[in-house]
């Protein structure tokens, strides 16, 4: 039997200052600490079975409310985020899963069982049932109730031939509790995940989560097409509908708007100059289903890989964009290193922002991310971003070190910079 797994801790502290005149408080701040356990133990049972352990804890100072004395106090959660056994079936044959575990096939968690049955190296079919967990991160922001979860699965997975073709497709029927606090009927739901790489010059990559009951509506849309027009040209499409939970979830922190569900249509072109020489060009636009409010988004610059030295690359971007409540102009700049033991990448952009109530504010975001590699064991990541418009002052920093012990794969060293574009 092989035993790894890993311990990850770390710290994102944010300090946020806003101006006398826009609110009572003067000051949002966000704490918090976090400790990830994982333990993975393989290879027994003939190589058949495997059990896997992930624990999470968080601690966060301002986590809950104390209404009595009208202040903010300390929360500690802890999440057991995978407890599961199961059998696996690499050829034919039934397989089942027991605990806590993610279903990445439905895009759910689940409290229970899964049995399955894989008729051919290629195809299964699964059924599950359990409840859904009752603190549940992937699934939503604010609902923690549990509740009963049913569920059937098919995946198909056909031999890759080559490298040129290659195909995944799962498709499930879910039925869960309902994310919407206000509604107590449970929520019947089509879920769908699919890749396809069609010959060395188109990729496809659909998700999707289509309510059927107790409404009919399109929750959730990704898709991404990646075409190849040459060898030195090649583009992308993306069309993205997203809705009020995931909205929340992924609100950037100057957007004060209502949560709505947005979809977005984009594309982005990648041409090839020279070889130490990149052109992007890019178009986005995007509309909000609760106030129809619009923002559309025209930019282009260019990438120079490895321009410095086989370990860095540098970019500038600049572009226009009507940005749901302001006009705004904006110039992006960026550089990243990579080496065996330590990597970064640095942003800065700065906006001219003209708002639809006659205000003018000028914006400047930096964002910093990287990640560190002490050895095979022992790694670490960090991020900061420091945001300032003249009405909020955000300075953020998170970092985290993790160490791994056991037998399981390890990230790759690298001794050369990728191109920006595909970081």
């Amino acid at each position: 039997m092989n035993i790894g797994g890993s311990v990850r801790i770390g710290v994102l502290t944010s300090k946020e200052k806003l101006e006398p005149s826009l609110a009572k408080e003067s000051s949002n701040d966000h704490n918090m600490t976090f400790v990830r356990a994982l333990i993975r133990g393989s290879g027994f049972n003939r190589g058949k079975s495997q059990f896997t352990l992930d624990l999470r804890s968080k601690y966060n100072p301002y986590g809950t409310l104390d209404a009595a004395a009208e202040t903010l106090a300390p929360q500690t959660s802890n999440i057991i985020q995978q407890a599961s056994f199961e059998k696996l079936s690499k050829f034919k044959g039934f397989y089942y899963k027991l605990g806590v575990f993610p279903i990445k096939e439905a895009g759910i968690n689940n409290a229970g069982m899964e049995l399955g049955i894989r008729t051919s190296r290629s195809t299964r079919y699964s059924v599950f049932v359990g409840q859904e967990p009752t603190d549940n991160p992937d699934r939503s922001a604010t609902k923690t109730i549990g509740g009963s979860l049913v569920g059937v699965h098919l995946t198909t997975e056909p031999k890759k031939k080559g490298g040129r073709q290659s195909r995944y497709m799962s498709n499930a029927i879910i039925r869960a509790p309902n994310q919407d606090l206000k509604s107590s009927e449970p929520r019947t739901w089509f879920y769908h995940n699919a890749y396809w790489q069609i010959g060395r010059k188109n990729r496809l990559f659909t998700n999707a989560e289509l309510d059927l009951s107790p409404n009919s509506s399109l929750q959730h849309l990704w898709l991404s097409w990646w075409r190849t027009f040459s060898r030195k040209t090649h583009g992308t499409l993306l069309v993205n509908r997203i809705d009020t939970t995931r909205y929340e979830m992924r609100r950037n922190p100057r957007d004060a708007l209502v949560a709505s569900p947005v979809i977005t249509f984009k594309y982005d072109l990648s041409q090839k100059i020279s070889p130490k020489m990149k052109v992007m060009y890019s178009a986005t636009y995007s509309r909000r289903d609760s106030d129809g409010l619009a923002k559309s988004d025209f930019s282009t610059g260019f990438i120079l890989p490895r321009y410095l030295g086989n370990n860095t690359s540098v970019g500038i971007t600049g572009g226009v964009r009507n940005n749901f409540r302001s006009s705004d102009l904006y110039i992006k700049a960026g550089a990243n290193y990579y080496s065996q033991n330590f990597d970064m990448d640095a942003d800065l952009t700065i906006s001219q922002e003209k708002y639809i109530t006659g205000e003018n504010l000028s914006a400047r975001i930096i964002d910093i991310w990287g990640g560190y590699y002490i050895s095979k064991q022992l790694q670490g990541g960090f991020g900061a971003q420091s945001i300032n418009d003249g009405q909020a002052n955000i300075q953020t920093l998170m970092i985290t070190i993790g160490y791994r012990f056991g037998k399981q794969s390890i990230t790759p060293h690298r001794t050369q910079a990728p191109d920006r574009e595909v970081i």
